[in-house]
């Protein structure tokens, strides 16, 4: 089971409130961060506060992906820190991705109020991914199924011990996070159809995912990929590692 260690409460900042370490079971050398904010009360200068530094690239963003990427950078920071890799600015590449300091992977995810950062070392991890959904309603369930999972999934998932909706968001987020975490390796768009769910043990909180296409020459068809989840308040997260 996951244990969740609040290492700083600070009511007097309005922006972010909490933030926690996360551990997840079977990666100790992952380091997870999560912390809540407030976009309602965002503002430039807090990069400044944070000792974060204002990309030129989100200065013409909405408040709102000003607020997110704040928030998920102030994660990311502090759990390179604890990694033990003191960095001033973590990048974003072409296609909005974090670039690394070097010898270090890692994941940024990030709602509309929280931001999870994972970060690790490369000789403990070739990638690593994280994502954060809320639980869909069965409208949405049925509206998107046919496009997260074929019918071999879909039949696992009626026989899962999840309801159909939270077990379709677990294999959504997975899916998420494993794209996030192979991203940097393949350096170009899949869809879902790129992996299958073949596994999701709620007692042990783990899925496996298996690739139906090769991606490249190392990352090829029937490579599988395990990871954690967890199911909180109407909410998914999901870790690759």
């Amino acid at each position: 089971m996951c244990r969740y260690f609040k290492c700083h409460t600070n009511m007097s900042d309005p922006f972010i409130s909490f933030q926690e370490k996360i551990e997840v079971p079977h990666l100790d050398k992952l380091y997870l961060y999560a912390c809540q904010y407030d976009r309602s009360v965002y503002h430039p200068s807090l990069f400044d506060q944070y000792g974060i530094i204002y990309a030129e690239s989100i200065h013409r963003a909405v408040n709102k992906r000003q607020a997110e990427y704040l928030a998920g950078r102030y994660c990311a920071r502090v759990a390179l820190k604890e990694l033990g890799v003191k960095v001033l600015d973590i990048p974003t590449g072409q296609h909005r991705n974090p670039i690394w300091p070097k010898g270090v992977v890692g994941s940024i995810t990030h709602t509309v109020d929280k931001a999870y950062a994972a970060v690790g070392y490369c000789t403990q991890f070739n990638c690593i991914g994280v994502d954060y959904e809320q639980i869909v309603t069965p409208k949405v369930a049925n509206n998107i199924k046919a496009m997260i999972v074929n019918d071999k999934e879909h039949s696992l998932l009626i026989h899962s011990e999840f309801d159909f909706e939270t077990a379709l968001t677990i294999v959504f987020s997975a899916k998420e996070s494993l794209f996030k975490a192979l991203y940097p390796c393949v350096g170009q768009y899949f869809d879902f159809s790129a992996a299958e769910i073949i596994t999701i043990s709620k007692k042990e909180q783990r899925f496996e995912l298996r690739l139906c296409q090769s991606l490249n020459k190392q990352l090829v068809m029937g490579s599988c990929f395990g990871g954690w989840f967890q199911v909180k308040a109407a909410n998914v997260l999901t870790v690759i590692g």
